[in-house]
């Protein structure tokens, strides 16, 4: 009578597929009537391992200005007969809440992969998968943990910005050029891009450029800035961006022996502009190359490397905090951008 029992239980439950299925040579999988009979106690159904997940993981961080996620996990096979299986991903933010359960088809191979995009950025995040066939339910994975990147931002009030610029578009206000995969470039000495923040008396500007040859080869050959800060209400006339108060830009000198540079940085009136100036023995500028800017400055000092040498450093007398603080790519108020450079991965926050 007992063997009778337990016969009728196994058979009820499609004892080939779901969790209290004995036989060792199934043909293949059967559909179930009632995906929850014969539930293993993690409450699985399909006689199927867990999958493992190979990335993201350990808390694994995006690259900034990154807008996809790519999931990837190995692939699982039916203990004891092949079907063709659906995985299901369950993906968590940090408050537990789902906020993606797609569906994906097992790729051919050893692994199969997602890219999803939408999800909130610069935020952490669970995953796990399992394996699914006709409405039965394999293992859960374990759980895997990540942060989304971070995404173009401008937070005016707290002097904050993120602008990876190789997207096709800018937080910030655009004057002319075009975006292209290594960022935004000028195609004319009057283009820029503005970043309007509030006054930052200490602060970090970062970016990269490349494009940039040797001075002497500019035509016409000239001056031309990397970047300019101000009072960005006089930045639409050029006498009054020359001189107004809290002017600064950092340039190329077209003379010298191409390599030259000279930084402006003026905190109150004509008579009080910081002005260092060399006409030879700067970076060996070529235009294949990526160069990365980190200007810093506080109240009474100020740092600029160019990929981490040190060419500007000194004092300055009193706090930099222009009204209408304006950081701009280039030096559009007075034409003289550097034509066919390209920016990206600007980043200015406070120290």
């Amino acid at each position: 009578m007992l063997k009778k029992i337990l016969a009728g239980t196994c058979v009820s439950a499609m004892a080939l597929v779901i969790a209290c299925g004995k036989s060792s040579n199934p043909v293949s999988p059967n559909a179930a009537t009632d995906s929850t009979a014969g539930a293993a106690s993690d409450g699985s159904t399909l006689k199927i391992g867990a999958p493992t997940l190979l990335a993201p993981i350990n808390n694994f961080t995006f690259p900034a200005g990154q807008g996809t996620v790519t999931f990837s996990w190995s692939n699982v096979s039916g203990t004891f007969a092949s079907f063709p299986v659906t995985y299901e991903l369950e993906v968590k933010n940090a408050n537990g809440v789902v906020v993606a359960n797609p569906k994906v088809n097992a790729a051919a191979g050893a692994n199969t992969t997602f890219v999803t995009t939408g999800l909130a950025a610069d935020t952490i995040h669970s995953w796990r998968t399992r394996a699914t066939y006709n409405g039965l339910l394999g293992p859960w994975s374990t759980n895997g943990t990540f942060r989304t990147a971070l995404q173009a931002t401008l937070d005016k009030a707290n002097s904050f910005v993120f602008d990876p610029l190789v997207n096709g578009f800018t937080v910030g206000v655009r004057h002319g050029g075009r975006f292209t995969s290594q960022g935004w470039q000028a195609l004319e000495y009057s283009d820029g891009i503005d970043y309007t923040l509030a006054p930052c008396a200490s602060c970090r500007l970062e970016f990269d450029i490349t494009g940039v040859g040797n001075g002497l080869g500019n035509d016409p050959p000239g001056d031309y800035k990397f970047f300019s800060m101000g009072d960005g209400s006089v930045f639409g006339n050029f006498g009054d961006f020359r001189d107004a108060w809290y002017k600064m830009h950092l340039e190329q000198r077209g003379d010298g022996d191409g390599t030259g540079m000279k930084l402006i940085w003026r905190i109150l009136n004509d008579d009080d502009d910081h002005m260092t100036k060399f006409n030879s023995g700067g970076p060996v500028w070529r235009d294949d190359k990526v160069w990365h800017f980190l200007v810093q400055w506080t109240p009474n000092s100020y740092l600029i490397t160019i990929n981490n040498d040190v060419w500007f450093s000194g004092s300055l007398q009193g706090p930099y905090i222009p009204p209408n603080f304006t950081v701009t790519l280039g030096c559009w108020p007075r034409s003289e951008t550097l034509k066919l450079a390209i920016w990206s991965n600007i980043k200015i926050s406070k120290i």
